[in-house]
């Protein structure tokens, strides 16, 4: 792979980090997966050592990566309260559905 291939597979990487931020941002979750694999797919194909073009543009995904990664536990965080405000809620509905059951026996033997 010549230099400039190289540096060349080093910007897709940070343009792919850049829509993977988008996506994110814009909570379009199921696009995040293809992105992921052609990131993972293209940072398996990198030489050990980054030629020195490369390095700011690593910083940049790399970082772009972990505030992406950061936001989206925050959004999985949310999701999982959300998820266990909606079972406490069905679980009392249900309670509720429970004593009316009892209530109107109740009546009927009266």
């Amino acid at each position: 792979m010549s230099p400039a291939q190289t540096l060349e597979h080093y910007e897709q990487m940070l343009r792919i980090a850049e829509q993977q931020a988008e996506l994110a941002q814009g909570g379009q979750l199921e696009a995040l997966a293809g992105l992921g694999s052609r990131f993972d797919e293209l940072a398996a194909n990198m030489p050990a050592d980054p030629p020195p073009g490369a390095a700011a543009m690593l910083k940049r995904a790399a970082l772009i990566s972990q505030r992406t990664q950061e936001q989206l536990a925050t959004m999985q965080h949310a999701l999982m309260q959300d998820v266990a405000v909606a079972a406490k809620a069905g679980r009392a509905a249900h309670s509720y559905a429970l004593q009316a059951r009892r209530a109107r026996r109740i009546d009927h033997c009266a």
